[in-house]
């Protein structure tokens, strides 16, 4: 098993429990229908635009890692910082990075840059590393992100892991499946304790 797994794995539970979209949908969806399966599918729904842009974040970072391979690190650095430029100066957001790595934490980012070194994945850390200097001279407004510099976050670090486990992009939004249900069926279950309601009769003729 890589290092960096079980991190991740972590992460992801950290992240399940924060209010964001996928939370809500999980919560309301619960609490208007009862169904924990139909709360899980529709927090699933969420994920691949802006929230949980694994896809669109692994698609990117195949192309940083050709120009890696292809160019030099000098060369790919410069490119990946005008393009991360060019994305915002379309008004697009940059998929993969964000104001902290996961939650309000920023120094889980230095951890994940650690363990891909110790499991031999250097290319990745060189790359979190540029990512991470071109998102820092990267010039957005404070209305876009809070005033705060910019990161890789946990969507970078779920793409690094589609790309070494070699998962074609259009599939690798199910690893947000595998690493958030776990902690969705505890959300729910503490739903279902706190509310301590009775559920709605259905009559069986």
């Amino acid at each position: 098993m890589k290092p960096y797994l079980l991190h991740l794995t972590r992460w992801h539970e950290i992240a399940a429990e924060r209010e964001s979209i996928s939370y809500g949908v999980l919560c309301n969806t619960y609490l208007g229908s009862g169904d924990a399966l139909k709360a899980v599918s529709a927090a699933l729904l969420t994920a691949g635009g802006i929230h949980a842009p694994i896809t669109q974040t692994q698609k990117l970072l195949q192309w940083s890692l050709s120009m890696l391979n292809r160019s030099g690190a000098a060369k790919a650095e410069r490119e990946i910082r005008l393009k991360f430029n060019e994305i915002i100066q379309t008004g697009f957001l940059i998929p993969g990075v964000g104001s902290s790595f996961v939650a309000t934490d920023t120094t889980q980012a230095e951890l994940f840059h650690k363990t891909l070194i110790e499991g031999g994945d250097q290319w990745a850390a060189d790359l979190m590393g540029m990512w991470a200097t071109a998102a820092r001279m990267a010039t957005v407004s404070a209305r876009d992100n809070h005033g705060k510099p910019l990161i890789p976050n946990l969507a970078f670090a779920t793409a690094i892991h589609a790309i070494i486990e070699k998962i074609h992009p259009d599939v690798a939004p199910a690893l947000f499946a595998q690493f958030r249900i776990k902690a969705w069926v505890g959300i729910l279950s503490t739903i279902q304790t706190r509310r301590g309601k009775r559920p709605i009769y259905n009559h069986q003729p």
